[in-house]
């Protein structure tokens, strides 16, 4: 039998997965402003999702992973330095999207808000969520 291939997915227990979608749920009920939370892996599989009504889970946790992609990219060609996020500003919000610093370094969470949250507190969120789902997930 063969092993594994390295860069598959570690699995996430399921009650790992209730323990994430409570806190991204409690993250939401917590702040007015913040319309998703989307945990997923960084080949673009979701994970856990939590949000308004009409967005696709699926969907956003593969923008999720491109969108980290290219900050990333972006970075280390343009400024040959690491990206610690990446921020997309629109017309009636922002959604930034951190890669989670579990062992792993496999996952990347978003949180997207209109235009009522600040840029500095979505980004605070984004970065305490991240460091709060490193201890669940591989």
């Amino acid at each position: 039998m063969s092993s594994p291939s390295p860069s598959a997915l570690p699995v996430v227990d399921p009650h790992r997965v209730q323990d994430i979608e409570a806190r991204l749920r409690g993250l939401l009920t917590q702040h007015d402003g913040l319309r998703f939370a989307c945990l997923g892996s960084v080949d673009g599989r979701v994970l856990a999702f939590v949000g308004d009504s009409g967005l696709s889970p699926q969907r956003l946790a593969a923008i999720t992973s491109s969108s980290l992609g290219l900050a990333e990219s972006f970075a280390r060609e343009a400024l040959r330095s690491r990206s610690l996020y990446g921020v997309v500003v629109a017309e009636h919000g922002a959604v930034v999207t951190v890669r989670v610093p579990s062992r792993s370094a496999r996952y990347a969470v978003s949180l997207g808000a209109d235009a009522s949250e600040t840029l500095a507190l979505l980004l605070r969120r984004a970065l305490d969520t991240s460091a709060a789902l490193a201890e669940l997930v591989p």
